[in-house]
């Protein structure tokens, strides 16, 4: 799997603009488009749409790298499907301190809809570790119901 990542600024409309932000402070919003290898190595263009949020918490290059490879490995055979993936790491009690690094990963699945999953760590990359898993999971989980659900049911005479 091949990742292009492109960084774009958030326009005036208030795209990218964190929680507790101070006011006409923009972050920049990094958004990655993933492309695939099928089984029989002939190059297909998956358009899923990755967006990565920082809300009172930087997102490095490092992060964004870890992000992106647990999601590819997450979502790699179920991305035909997927058409956009929102990651949003906040530090739910700021200086606080404490286990307080939570990752919400908000996933748009055609055509079932929304999946969203929320994971809480001691540091950011072991919640993004867990909710990369955990939305895995919950997509094939949607997909497989929706394919029982979709079985036409056994007649009796």
């Amino acid at each position: 799997m091949r990742v292009n990542t492109m960084r774009h600024r958030a326009t005036e409309s208030g795209m990218g603009a964190t929680r507790g932000s101070h006011a006409g402070r923009r972050t920049e919003n990094p958004s990655t488009s993933l492309a695939l290898w099928t089984e029989s190595d002939t190059y297909q263009e998956v358009t899923m749409r990755l967006e990565i949020h920082g809300q009172k918490v930087p997102v490095s290059a490092k992060l964004q790298s870890h992000i992106e490879r647990r999601l590819e490995f997450a979502l790699d055979r179920l991305a035909p499907r997927i058409t956009s993936v929102s990651v949003y790491v906040e530090d739910v009690n700021g200086p606080k301190g404490g286990v307080d690094k939570q990752c919400r990963i908000l996933a748009q699945v055609k055509p079932s809809g929304r999946v969203i999953v929320k994971e809480t760590g001691e540091d950011a990359f072991e919640s993004v570790s867990r909710a990369a898993e955990k939305i895995g999971r919950a997509i094939k989980r949607r997909i497989d119901k929706r394919r029982t659900n979709a079985r036409p049911k056994a007649r009796t005479p």
